[in-house]
């Protein structure tokens, strides 16, 4: 019986290794077109209609660490940089659902009778590592073979920079701003005014040192520098923290936050400082997804030796949405943010020894999950 090929997104169809070779002499046949793709310092592959790659400038071999086109000839983009999605489905790149909001493929796929198309693309490697790519797709005959070529370039860290830009001259310009206007109410206030305005103010105070610390720790995990302060303490004890102080923050005025009572009191040996800061940057965004009047929900349990926080809202996340929470350029707060979902799975998993999840569904509303061991080894 012939393969049955499944795809959720791009055909999954692919040529036989015989027309591979044979696309890939033709296009060899014209060495000065070769030698100028190879002196091009972006990334460059020539794909066949089923997107699958005939040939590699020298960019891309030095980035797949493979100077022989042979690792990835008849591979597609995603399976020869490894891309944590290329094999989610049998029939590879392009097929899984989560490949419906990859910028590349859809480039490959919107070029097809459009002409040049450019995307961004976000990318998470098997390795863990993030990659923001500027993706330019346009389709060429050569002969009478469609081909098509696709360039990508590395804006990883422009990216970056942008998202810090925006937070620090964003939200925390708007931090301290109500904390300039709290020190001007308080110049004509009462005494007992006054007193309730400074408690106000350090709280904001508070908050800022907060969001700037927060970045501080960010940068610092991402160029592997951030080093464990480990100590023992109770889980209870930071749902609490983290409630408490989230309760003062702008974002949950209007709304609630409730420790669930039958959270379990686990004792950890980690780092409280950056659980906290996970547990706070999933809070936030919780808030930030709910209604005035709505409220978040947080709960700890122990489950197959590890303790398992929960933060809980009503909300639900779509599902294209998913697919991309916890990349580090994704956000839907708009260009230039991202960075809290990312930082809960960077500091989780390459640093506090856990696993970072979610479920969002209609009936259940939206989950974020984070497990961690009782002891860093």
């Amino acid at each position: 019986m012939p393969e049955i090929l499944k795809t959720y997104f791009a055909p999954p169809e692919r040529s036989s290794e015989e027309e591979i070779l044979e696309q890939t002499k033709l296009i060899s046949e014209n060495s000065i077109i070769l030698s100028l793709l190879d002196s091009i310092p972006s990334l460059v592959a020539i794909l066949n209609k089923n997107r699958q790659i005939v040939f590699a400038n020298k960019a891309f071999k030095n980035f797949t660490q493979s100077r022989n086109l042979d690792a990835y000839l008849g591979k597609r983009p995603g399976e020869a940089i490894s891309c944590i999605h290329a094999d989610d489905c049998a029939s590879g790149c392009g097929t899984s659902r989560a490949c419906s909001v990859c910028g590349a493929v859809n480039a490959i796929l919107l070029s097809k009778g459009n002409g040049a198309v450019n995307m961004e693309c976000r990318i998470t490697l098997e390795s863990g590592e993030p990659l923001d790519l500027a993706v330019n797709a346009n389709q060429h005959n050569i002969g009478n073979v469609e081909f098509t070529i696709l360039t990508a370039s590395d804006i990883s860290h422009e990216n970056r920079r942008k998202a810090l830009e925006q937070i620090f001259f964003h939200d925390l310009l708007n931090i301290a701003g109500a904390l300039s206007g709290f020190i001007e109410i308080m110049k004509g206030a009462s005494v007992s005014e006054a007193e309730e305005y400074i408690n106000l103010s350090k709280c904001i105070a508070e908050h800022l040192i907060e969001e700037i610390t927060a970045q501080k720790e960010l940068v610092l995990a991402e160029e592997n520098e951030l080093s464990l302060n480990l100590s023992s303490f109770s889980s209870t004890e930071l749902l609490s923290e983290a409630a408490q102080i989230y309760k003062r923050h702008i974002a949950s005025l209007g709304k609630d936050i409730i420790v669930d009572s039958l959270s379990e009191t686990i004792i950890l040996n980690s780092d409280k400082t950056l659980l906290r800061r996970v547990l706070g940057n999933l809070i936030k965004n919780a808030l930030e997804a709910i209604q005035d009047g709505d409220s978040v929900r947080l709960s700890c349990c122990q489950k197959e030796g590890f303790v398992e926080f929960s933060v809980w809202n009503k909300s639900i996340i779509p599902e294209s949405v998913q697919y991309q929470i916890f990349q580090r350029s994704f956000s839907t707060k708009g260009k230039g943010r991202g960075l809290g979902t990312y930082s809960v799975k960077l500091l989780t998993e390459k640093y506090l020894q856990g696993k970072a999840y979610f479920i969002s569904s209609p009936n259940k509303g939206t989950t974020f999950y984070v497990r961690y061991p009782l002891s860093i080894e």
